[in-house]
């Protein structure tokens, strides 16, 4: 083992492993939606497949470290949480399974592994986030939800109200941006900014800074509820927020429909941080005038009748027109005010 100097606060080791002994030796921080502990979502079957297959047909060859953190002093028996390489772990594990003799041959290779010993948490959620926001096969939203809270959380409080609400609008943009029948289907960018000829028209960040407002207010009004004790009654909450997200939009769809039109998407900021961050303003400032506790279909019924009427022109969302010049927290204020003022009573 040998020690590498950086300035990270914890001691850095690199060191060998064999792949019996990571096999024997290593455990995953799997996010867990009740504690809110962990940071990296269920391994991708098809993924580990792939690998599993490259390991039946080829040379053993996987040059890049294993990068693994542990919340001890490093000893050769020290069980070490993988923070990088999960998929490759798990695929040896598949291997040692369902074809052994193959794993028998391939046990004794060695492969690179980098040990953070004794970091904080929050160093090891960003070592994962670093590591990982470049690549499109890995999805570190979850891992910024906890580090998020650990952020915003340096008291031993429990509250995980702020923490749960953006799990939530997660959940939601990851849901809707994998579902080939939702409009926000590859609209959500997971990783970085859109671009101008990108498909995607809004950053994860910007999804869920503004549809955690909107849950709040969902929640205030007793729309829906943010505690769950289990996973059942999780799935219940999430389906509940994306069918009301969904019913938002086929009324935004059927009041401007050209703008949804393929060749008008990219051309519009509907779909973009302007449209949804004025969207979700309009809903709250609406729900605030109202100010009383609703059902789930009273709330879409209302909903559909509060877009549907407002008297706003679909010309004034497109790129160079007036909304387009409202590209900041206060211009949205202005955009929800304007859809707000013109509703049709």
């Amino acid at each position: 083992m040998k020690t590498i100097k950086q300035e990270c606060g914890c001691k850095i080791i690199n060191d060998i492993k064999t792949v019996d002994w990571l096999v024997r030796n290593t455990k995953v921080r799997t996010f867990d939606n009740i504690k809110f502990t962990g940071y990296q979502r269920r391994v991708n079957e098809n993924h580990v497949s792939n690998i599993v297959q490259y390991l039946k047909e080829n040379p053993f060859y996987l040059p890049t470290s294993i990068i693994c953190a542990t919340d001890e002093e490093v000893t050769n028996d020290t069980t070490l949480n993988i923070v990088d390489g999960q998929h490759r772990v798990e695929a040896f594990k598949k291997l040692k399974e369902n074809n052994p003799d193959k794993y028998n041959d391939i046990k004794d290779c060695e492969l690179s592994v980098v040990i953070l010993e004794k970091p904080s948490e929050a160093l090891e959620v960003d070592t994962f986030i670093t590591i990982n926001k470049t690549s499109r096969k890995v999805d570190t939203s979850l891992a910024y939800v906890l580090k998020n809270k650990i952020n915003r959380n340096n008291t031993s409080s429990s509250d995980l109200t702020i923490a749960k609400k953006e799990f939530l609008a997660v959940e939601l943009a990851i849901n809707l941006n994998s579902d080939r029948n939702s409009l926000w289907y590859n609209r959500i960018l997971l990783e970085g900014n859109p671009t101008r000829n990108s498909n995607e028209t809004i950053s994860l960040n910007s999804f869920v800074k503004s549809i955690q407002m909107l849950i709040s207010y969902l929640n205030k009004y007793n729309i829906i509820g943010i505690d769950w004790k289990n996973d059942k009654e999780l799935n219940e909450i999430i389906n509940d927020i994306k069918g009301i997200y969904l019913k938002i939009w086929d009324a935004v769809k059927f009041k401007w429909p050209n703008l949804f039109k393929e060749e008008s998407i990219n051309n519009s900021v509907i779909q973009g941080t302007i449209g949804v961050s004025a969207i979700n303003k309009y809903i709250i400032l609406q729900l605030k005038k109202q100010n009383k506790n609703y059902n789930l279909e009273q709330f879409i019924s209302e909903v559909e009748y509060w877009i549907v009427n407002t008297n706003i022109s679909q010309d004034e969302w497109y790129k160079g027109n007036r909304f387009s010049q409202f590209s900041s927290a206060a211009g949205f204020n202005i955009v929800a005010n304007m859809l707000f003022d013109s509703l049709e009573q």
